[in-house]
Protein backbone atom coordinates (compact mmCIF):
# COMPACT_ATOMS: atom_id res chain seq x y z
CA UNK A 1 0.00 0.00 0.00
CA UNK A 2 0.98 3.60 -0.61
CA UNK A 3 -0.40 6.34 1.77
CA UNK A 4 -0.16 10.05 0.45
CA UNK A 5 -1.15 12.48 2.46
CA UNK A 6 -2.58 16.45 2.35
CA UNK A 7 -2.52 19.14 4.75
CA UNK A 8 -3.51 18.17 8.24
CA UNK A 9 -6.12 20.88 8.98
CA UNK A 10 -6.84 24.47 7.29
CA UNK A 11 -8.68 26.72 9.20
CA UNK A 12 -11.01 29.73 7.90
CA UNK A 13 -11.62 32.81 10.46
CA UNK A 14 -14.69 34.97 9.86
CA UNK A 15 -14.85 37.35 7.11
CA UNK A 16 -12.83 34.47 4.60
CA UNK A 17 -15.04 33.65 1.58
CA UNK A 18 -14.11 30.64 0.42
CA UNK A 19 -15.89 27.98 2.57
CA UNK A 20 -16.26 25.38 -0.40
CA UNK A 21 -14.06 22.79 1.31
CA UNK A 22 -15.62 22.28 4.49
CA UNK A 23 -15.99 19.09 6.20
CA UNK A 24 -16.51 20.22 10.11
CA UNK A 25 -17.92 23.36 11.39
CA UNK A 26 -16.72 24.66 14.60
CA UNK A 27 -16.45 26.17 17.81
CA UNK A 28 -19.91 26.49 18.69
CA UNK A 29 -18.68 27.49 21.78
CA UNK A 30 -17.98 29.80 24.90
CA UNK A 31 -16.46 32.69 22.59
CA UNK A 32 -12.89 31.88 23.58
CA UNK A 33 -12.59 28.71 21.04
CA UNK A 34 -11.42 26.30 23.39
CA UNK A 35 -13.81 23.87 24.29
CA UNK A 36 -14.93 23.91 28.16
CA UNK A 37 -16.99 21.04 29.62
CA UNK A 38 -19.03 23.80 31.40
CA UNK A 39 -21.96 23.78 29.24
CA UNK A 40 -22.24 20.36 27.32
CA UNK A 41 -20.55 17.16 28.32
CA UNK A 42 -20.32 16.57 24.46
CA UNK A 43 -18.08 17.59 22.41
CA UNK A 44 -18.05 16.69 19.60
CA UNK A 45 -21.31 15.68 17.09
CA UNK A 46 -20.77 13.25 14.42
CA UNK A 47 -23.36 13.32 12.00
CA UNK A 48 -23.13 10.16 9.71
CA UNK A 49 -25.51 10.02 6.54
CA UNK A 50 -26.12 6.52 4.97
CA UNK A 51 -27.14 5.32 2.25
CA UNK A 52 -26.15 1.82 0.66
CA UNK A 53 -22.77 1.87 2.36
CA UNK A 54 -23.49 -1.77 4.24
CA UNK A 55 -19.79 -2.92 3.21
CA UNK A 56 -17.89 0.29 4.49
CA UNK A 57 -20.42 1.17 7.52
CA UNK A 58 -18.52 -0.92 10.24
CA UNK A 59 -15.34 0.78 9.63
CA UNK A 60 -16.67 4.19 9.84
CA UNK A 61 -18.31 3.68 13.25
CA UNK A 62 -15.20 1.58 14.21
CA UNK A 63 -12.99 5.06 13.81
CA UNK A 64 -15.40 6.81 15.67
CA UNK A 65 -15.13 4.56 18.53
CA UNK A 66 -11.31 4.13 18.48
CA UNK A 67 -10.68 7.84 18.93
CA UNK A 68 -8.76 8.83 22.03
CA UNK A 69 -11.44 11.94 22.99
CA UNK A 70 -14.06 10.56 24.18
CA UNK A 71 -16.42 12.83 24.50
CA UNK A 72 -18.45 12.77 21.28
CA UNK A 73 -22.06 12.03 20.27
CA UNK A 74 -22.53 9.40 16.99
CA UNK A 75 -25.71 10.47 14.78
CA UNK A 76 -25.70 7.65 12.14
CA UNK A 77 -29.19 9.05 9.81
CA UNK A 78 -30.43 5.72 7.89
CA UNK A 79 -31.89 7.63 4.81
CA UNK A 80 -33.69 4.40 3.96
CA UNK A 81 -31.43 2.23 2.36
CA UNK A 82 -31.94 -0.79 1.45
CA UNK A 83 -29.04 -2.81 2.17
CA UNK A 84 -28.53 -3.61 6.17
CA UNK A 85 -27.45 -0.15 7.32
CA UNK A 86 -30.39 0.40 9.12
CA UNK A 87 -29.83 -2.59 11.26
CA UNK A 88 -26.10 -2.10 11.23
CA UNK A 89 -26.29 1.29 12.82
CA UNK A 90 -29.50 -0.46 15.47
CA UNK A 91 -26.28 -3.03 16.49
CA UNK A 92 -23.67 -0.67 17.63
CA UNK A 93 -26.30 2.03 19.10
CA UNK A 94 -27.40 -1.22 21.71
CA UNK A 95 -23.39 -1.19 22.53
CA UNK A 96 -22.78 2.67 23.19
CA UNK A 97 -25.15 5.25 24.33
CA UNK A 98 -23.39 7.77 22.98
CA UNK A 99 -24.67 6.47 19.35
CA UNK A 100 -28.07 7.32 18.29
CA UNK A 101 -29.94 6.22 15.25
CA UNK A 102 -32.48 8.51 13.28
CA UNK A 103 -34.21 6.17 10.54
CA UNK A 104 -35.76 8.19 7.90
CA UNK A 105 -37.70 7.89 4.55
CA UNK A 106 -34.72 8.40 1.97
CA UNK A 107 -34.51 12.09 1.36
CA UNK A 108 -30.86 12.74 0.03
CA UNK A 109 -27.90 13.83 1.08
CA UNK A 110 -28.72 17.09 2.41
CA UNK A 111 -31.82 16.11 4.25
CA UNK A 112 -29.80 13.35 6.02
CA UNK A 113 -27.77 16.00 7.41
CA UNK A 114 -30.03 18.25 8.29
CA UNK A 115 -31.86 15.36 10.23
CA UNK A 116 -28.82 14.52 11.70
CA UNK A 117 -27.43 18.24 12.59
CA UNK A 118 -31.10 18.76 13.86
CA UNK A 119 -30.29 16.08 16.62
CA UNK A 120 -26.55 17.77 17.44
CA UNK A 121 -25.89 18.69 21.19
CA UNK A 122 -22.16 18.68 21.04
CA UNK A 123 -19.79 22.30 20.81
CA UNK A 124 -18.83 21.34 17.48
CA UNK A 125 -19.93 19.50 14.16
CA UNK A 126 -18.46 17.34 12.33
CA UNK A 127 -19.66 15.21 9.09
CA UNK A 128 -18.22 11.65 8.48
CA UNK A 129 -19.49 10.05 5.24
CA UNK A 130 -20.60 6.30 5.91
CA UNK A 131 -17.74 4.69 3.59
CA UNK A 132 -14.94 7.08 5.14
CA UNK A 133 -12.90 6.45 8.65
CA UNK A 134 -10.65 8.65 10.81
CA UNK A 135 -7.45 7.90 12.22
CA UNK A 136 -7.87 7.54 16.05
CA UNK A 137 -6.45 10.73 16.93
CA UNK A 138 -8.30 13.60 14.64
CA UNK A 139 -10.84 14.47 17.47
CA UNK A 140 -8.23 15.07 19.83
CA UNK A 141 -6.03 17.08 16.99
CA UNK A 142 -9.11 18.99 16.40
CA UNK A 143 -9.64 20.13 19.95
CA UNK A 144 -5.91 21.31 20.34
CA UNK A 145 -6.74 23.30 16.58
CA UNK A 146 -9.77 24.35 18.04
CA UNK A 147 -8.33 25.60 21.52
CA UNK A 148 -5.13 27.25 19.88
CA UNK A 149 -6.80 28.98 16.53
CA UNK A 150 -10.25 29.92 17.52
CA UNK A 151 -11.57 28.80 13.79
CA UNK A 152 -15.18 29.53 12.83
CA UNK A 153 -14.72 26.37 10.58
CA UNK A 154 -11.92 23.69 9.55
CA UNK A 155 -11.36 22.29 6.67
CA UNK A 156 -9.68 18.77 6.61
CA UNK A 157 -6.82 17.25 4.59
CA UNK A 158 -6.93 14.18 3.16
CA UNK A 159 -5.26 10.50 3.00
CA UNK A 160 -5.13 8.53 -0.11
CA UNK A 161 -4.41 4.67 -0.41
CA UNK A 162 -3.60 3.24 -3.29
CA UNK A 163 -3.09 -0.50 -3.80
CA UNK A 164 -0.09 -0.95 -5.59
CA UNK A 165 0.56 -3.68 -8.17
CA UNK A 166 3.60 -6.21 -7.37
CA UNK A 167 4.71 -7.72 -10.47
Amino acid sequence: YKKESCSSFSTRQRGDTDYSMMKAISEISNGSGCITMEKSPVLFSIVVPIYGVEAFLPQAIESVLSQSVSEWELILVDDGSPDRCGEICDQYASLDKRIRVIHKQNGGLVSARQAGVAQCKGKSVLNLDGDDYWDHDLLSELEAVICQYHPDAISFGFNVWTVLDEV
